[in-house]
């Protein structure tokens, strides 16, 4: 398990400033990773149900269209992938439901 300041370090990186987007902004491990981003970056939460932060995006990942329209727009040089289905009996019961769609969507 990586700790607090290893993930810093993997973030920040360099002096450089980077726009960053995070996917699940709104969830424990987004939501982690944007507070743990350090001040040398330009984070950009993203949310599907409730924003946790005044600069998060609402987006739906499993829509094509909208994750490429909201890449062009954020124009991010990284982005750390974290949403998912957090009702993982639900995912498992629905294999074509949100649960598989939130695995494939790094796919698009």
């Amino acid at each position: 398990m990586l700790r607090d300041h290893q993930v810093r370090k993997m973030i920040e990186g360099t002096s450089l400033v980077r726009r960053i987007l995070v996917t699940g902004g709104g969830g424990l491990l987004g939501s982690k990773i944007v507070q743990l981003a350090g001040s040398n970056n330009q984070i950009v939460p993203t949310h599907f149900r409730e924003p946790l932060f005044s600069n998060s995006i609402r987006i739906d990942i499993t829509n094509k269209q909208e994750v490429f329209q909201t890449i062009q727009k954020i124009k991010p040089a990284i982005v750390i992938h974290t949403a998912g289905e957090t009702n993982v009996d639900s995912a498992k019961k629905k294999e074509s439901g949100l649960g598989m769609q939130t695995l494939k969507a790094p796919g698009i």
